[in-house]
């Protein structure tokens, strides 16, 4: 085996080295980036399984919500159903009572009439059965003394 210069082979070795350190430590890099990245990766599966976990949170709440509103909902419409129904009774029993009030006067107009009739009937039939006297008398020959 053939001994070359020596510097030669110091200087070859500390380039080998070099070189060893130079892909050792781009190895390093790239491993560091490699573990970057799946840091990385890791960090945003956690965003995003805590934004779907929130997402979730919102969804039932606002499913929450909507069914509240749903009842209040349904409950308003009972209450204006409710106070539709009272209105309209309320315009019945006013109705009725109207009728009622003029019927009770109409009744008392009849009642009146009716009185006025027997008043003013009483003295016609008087002259009725005055002239029915009148014609008798003069039928049968009796004049009146």
């Amino acid at each position: 085996m053939q001994v070359g210069n020596p510097d030669i082979l110091v200087d070859s070795l500390i380039d080998s080295i070099w070189l060893c350190l130079l892909n050792l430590s781009l190895w390093l890099f790239l491993f560091d980036l490699q573990e970057t990245s799946a840091q990385k990766a890791e960090a945003w599966a956690a965003v995003e399984r805590m934004l779907q976990s929130r997402l979730q949170v919102s969804n039932l709440s606002i499913n929450s919500v909507c069914h509240g509103f749903e009842a209040w909902t349904s409950a308003l419409r009972a209450l204006v159903v409710a106070q539709e129904a009272e209105a309209k009774a309320a315009a019945a029993e006013e109705r009725q009572r109207s009728i009622n009030e003029r019927l009770s006067q109409t009744l008392s107009r009849v009642n009146v009439l009716e009185a006025q009739v027997n008043c003013l009937m009483l003295p016609l039939m008087f002259l009725i059965v005055e002239r029915a006297i009148e014609l008798n008398w003069k039928h049968f020959g009796y004049m009146g003394r």
